[in-house]
């Protein structure tokens, strides 16, 4: 090799050094330029117009999911309007504004593709409006940054630790993140509001079976403590008070999984529904209409709630002119509590909501579920036959 070709080639790798110095130096001008930088801020301004956002949308391989904040409150369109839980959707709303990039990266469609960022590659969008319908933000979501098993991660190899986002505002620019939001669906389930109706202080249930109705059965008790009647047993029935027992307080703390949406009566039980039907203490009625129950193991119930309690106080045969004046505020005080209490149950009647499994089976006893063995009959003793006198042996 001659003097003159090798400094040729030490220019041509000189050249290369500073056009790719040139390059890196544009691209970085061009990362500080669109406010985008490894330990920045992903959506710059969000922290100035979360508040305006009334509208989420979601979509991804499993179809699409639309929240919107109305005056009482934000709602699942997808499930009838019903009452979303705000506090996942605030919870979301503050992780985008807190959001920082660690990994900044220039991408074409191939690496796009490659992220996953798309609904057909796997990919997930969601997009923010005001109430006017104006696009506030618009944000992919790609490829799940998986953990390598190191000490830092408490999830263990393979766990989500990061993911990849982008803006749609900045198609050609992606970021990884440290959160993964895998939290982010577009099933409408994830996202209801699944407080549920109590009932406390049973002092009635009533069990009635569509197809058989010898299974069904009433209890009573005069107290809340007081052990379980049967009411109008048959002929020789007598209840069993363990057995009674695991009953437990129904529906004290029911939750369910979905709602159901355009579900006909027939193809959900509900068309000749097993009839619960609680009393309380405290004069409300639920009656319960409960389903089929489903393959994953939940029952389609719909609900009717009834208050008794009287309006207005009979005063007692011997009562005292001092005491009425109290006797009267603790009625109307507790007539007040349970109009609260009827109209804050009435919000569920009207639906079909999915009760989770355990909230009902304790209930669904068979009748014979509830009854003492009987035991079985001693056999009567048999009458004993007379002893024939011993023969004499002096009259052979």
């Amino acid at each position: 090799m001659n003097r003159d070709h090798t400094q040729k080639l030490i220019g041509a790798a000189l050249l290369i050094a500073v056009l790719g110095l040139f390059i890196f130096i544009k691209q970085r001008g061009e990362f500080r330029e669109s406010g985008v930088g490894l330990g920045t801020v992903f959506l710059s301004g969000f922290d100035k117009s979360v508040n305006d956002v009334a509208h989420i949308t979601v979509r991804d391989g499993d179809g699409e999911l639309n929240l919107s904040k109305i005056a009482s409150g934000w709602i699942v369109k997808e499930r009838g309007d019903y009452s979303a839980d705000y506090s996942d959707i605030n919870g979301l709303l503050r992780k985008l504004v807190d959001l920082k990039l660690h990994q900044v990266e220039e991408v074409g469609q191939v690496q796009a593709d490659r992220l996953k960022f798309g609904i057909s590659n796997g990919g997930m969008e969601l997009q923010l409006k005001d109430a006017t319908g104006k696009i506030i933000n618009d944000v992919w979501f790609g490829k799940e940054q998986q953990s390598s098993g190191q000490a830092s991660s408490p999830f263990g190899e393979g766990a989500p630790v990061g993911r990849w986002v982008m803006d749609r505002k900045k198609p050609k620019q992606a970021g990884l993140c440290s959160e993964a939001f895998t939290d982010i669906k577009s099933k409408p389930a994830d996202w209801l509001n699944t407080a549920f109706f109590k009932v406390e202080k049973v002092k009635a249930i009533s069990v009635m079976y569509p197809t058989n109705s010898t299974n069904s059965w009433a209890l009573t008790r005069d107290l809340e403590t007081a052990p379980w009647v049967l009411i109008e047993p048959k002929a020789g029935e007598q209840i069993d008070p363990n057995k009674a027992n695991t009953i437990g307080s129904p529906f004290f703390s029911p939750s369910f999984s979905d709602i159901l949406i355009g579900k006909k009566p027939e193809e959900t039980g509900l068309d000749k529904p097993t009839l619960i039907t609680l009393r309380t203490t405290d004069d409300f009625t639920y009656q319960i209409s409960l389903g089929k129950k489903s393959e994953t193991g939940d029952y389609p119930i719909q609900l009717s709630i009834q208050s008794n309690f009287p309006e207005k106080r009979v005063p007692g045969k011997d009562e005292k002119p001092e005491d009425k004046e109290k006797l009267d505020k603790d009625h109307g005080d507790r007539l007040k509590l349970s109009k609260i209490t009827l109209a804050n149950e009435k919000r569920f009647e009207g639906r079909v909501y999915l009760l989770t499994g355990w909230a009902a089976d304790p209930i669904l006893k068979q009748r014979s579920d509830l009854l003492a063995e009987k035991k079985a009959e001693e056999p009567k003793p048999q009458p004993l036959k007379p002893l024939l006198p011993s023969p004499d042996p002096s009259k052979k």
